[in-house]
């Protein structure tokens, strides 16, 4: 099966008199179709910031426990497990934008029915574990796809940057997004704060139409009913993993990803019951914090779109290591202004990681498999809320503030082994 071929870095730039012609951090801003593309993830992540933010405050108000905002983790890790290969198949079988746009359209109806239920005041518990259990699927479908565009919209030799500045629309929708969302607890229903998470979600969809859609070059074969096109899909998964087991340097990548991001990411899975628990904030604070976290996550992808492709594998390494120094910080503070910059280097190197992470990703896999490869690399967010889980769990018996601080000195001595053990990722350019 081969994937849409990439669209020649030299096509469609714009060279409209005065923009500037040498500044690397922007260049990607020179293809029409990627500025579309930025504008539909600036709708995506606000969506998806303001749905982590008010998600963890209801299921807080609703239940009081770290628990419970563990068990709505693992209602979404369930979902990326069962789902998540699938995604990467469809990748490399059909049309990408118009896989990422049903995605789309979808999580904006289930958006739009948690808030009729909340306006009609019949929410319980279990109606936010299906929720983000069907959530939680969608996004294992369509990420995989959206992750597959970016070699397409703006060719192999502006990827680096493309992959920044993309991380840094998502990054940017932190500056806001919580803000918003936080406000509008206070002032407003939670109710209204999902109405305009399903308009989020419904303008990235729309911004998409600015994007040509490719068309595999080979189109699935549709013969011999639905059983022999299931056998054909699962055979189509099996070969990406056993392309992941037969290439060592995506191998490795994706397996020292996927390792850090289990105790690096799960933080954020408990972040709204450890404001208004331990910080003894509300709404506003959360949205503030996570507002607050953007700037460092902008400042990771200026750093990341104007780097040389040299010394990459390093620079990945030291995202997570400054993530577990920044993890241990925040839980030594009950200031809410410390705690807030802290925060902003816990996003830095994050951004850090995950930037380099998909460049490097990108640049190895070979175009035919990467789809596939993608749906494996976006299997980070499915571990993210395993953690999620687990340090709910955790936080429940030994408290939140020695739960963080645990999963923090893990991430540390996990990168230093790498670091050690496996040159290489470090040797990587």
């Amino acid at each position: 099966m081969t994937a849409p071929p990439a669209i020649p870095p030299t096509e469609e730039v714009d060279v409209t008199p005065g923009l500037p012609t040498r500044l690397r951090t922007f260049e990607s801003l020179y293809v029409p179709r990627f500025r579309w593309f930025l504008g539909s993830t600036l709708g995506l992540g606000g969506g998806m910031m303001m749905q982590l933010l008010v998600t963890g405050y209801v299921v807080f108000v609703l239940t009081g426990s770290y628990a419970a905002l563990g068990t709505v983790a693992l209602a979404d890790a369930a979902s990326g497990f069962l789902f998540g290969p699938w995604g990467g198949v469809i990748a490399d079988r059909f049309p990408r934008r118009r896989i990422v746009q049903i995605g789309l359209a979808a999580s904006a109806l289930v958006a739009l029915i948690v808030a009729t239920v909340l306006a009609l005041d019949l929410l319980v518990f279990w109606h936010l574990i299906f929720a983000t259990g069907l959530e939680g699927a969608i996004f294992s479908l369509l990420f995989p796809s959206r992750q597959a565009m970016l070699p397409e919209v703006v060719g192999m030799d502006r990827l680096q940057n493309a992959v920044a500045l993309n991380m840094g629309s998502m990054s940017a929708t932190r500056l806001f997004a919580p803000a918003v969302g936080g406000a509008l607890l206070v002032v407003v229903a939670p109710q209204y704060v999902y109405l305009l998470i399903a308009g989020c979600y419904l303008f990235s969809a729309a911004m998409l139409l600015g994007v040509p859609s490719t068309n595999p070059t080979a189109s699935p074969a549709l013969e011999g009913g639905a059983r022999a096109e299931f056998r054909r899909a699962l055979d189509d998964m099996l070969d990406g993993f056993r392309y992941l087991a037969a290439n060592p340097t995506i191998r490795a990548l994706i397996l020292v990803n996927l390792t850090v991001v289990l105790f690096s990411m799960p933080y954020i899975m408990i972040l709204a019951g450890y404001v208004l628990d331990v910080l003894q904030g509300g709404p506003e604070t959360i949205g503030l914090l996570q507002s607050i976290a953007g700037i460092g996550s902008v400042a990771g992808t200026l750093v990341v779109a104007s780097m040389p492709s040299r010394r990459r594998g390093a620079v990945l390494l030291l995202g997570p290591f400054l993530m577990g120094i920044a993890l241990i910080a925040f839980t030594l503070s009950t200031t809410i202004w410390i705690v807030a910059a802290i925060m902003m280097f816990i996003s830095l190197g994050q951004t850090i990681r995950m930037s380099m992470n998909n460049v490097l990703v990108h640049t190895h896999v070979d175009d035919a498999y990467r789809g596939r490869v993608m749906s494996i690399q976006m299997m980070q967010w499915t571990l993210v809320s395993l953690g999620g889980f687990v340090l709910g769990v955790l936080a429940s018996v030994i408290g939140p503030v020695q739960a963080l601080r645990g999963m923090a000195i893990v991430l540390l001595v996990l990168v230093a082994a790498v670091t050690v053990l496996v040159p290489r990722i470090r040797n990587l350019d």
